[in-house]
């Protein structure tokens, strides 16, 4: 019998190639599905950066913090008392 006449003397049968073929290998890695989908994350800070950042300062009080309105408030009340005051002391001035 000669090569030529019987096929399946120089193709091995699909069937025979399934278990140890390079064929069956990646058909089963692409059916895998090693690929994860990640959701990115931030890059965690060095030792460096955490070290050397600054120390927090004090933020001034703003009129949006009730700290900040008793401020400006207080401010308004002074200012009023000494402009009566300086127009009593001109009115007296002015009567004598």
């Amino acid at each position: 019998e000669s090569i030529m006449s019987d096929p399946s003397l120089v193709e091995p049968l699909l069937s025979q190639l399934r278990n140890n073929s390079m064929l069956f290998q990646m058909q089963g890695e692409a059916s895998q599905s090693s690929r994860t989908e990640r959701v990115p994350e931030p890059l965690p800070d060095s030792n460096f950066i955490m070290t050397n950042r600054p120390s927090a300062r004090p933020v001034p009080p703003t009129t949006a913090t009730k700290k900040g309105r008793g401020r400006i408030s207080k401010r308004k009340e002074k200012a009023t008392v000494a402009t009566n005051k300086e127009k009593g002391a001109a009115g007296k001035k002015n009567k004598k």
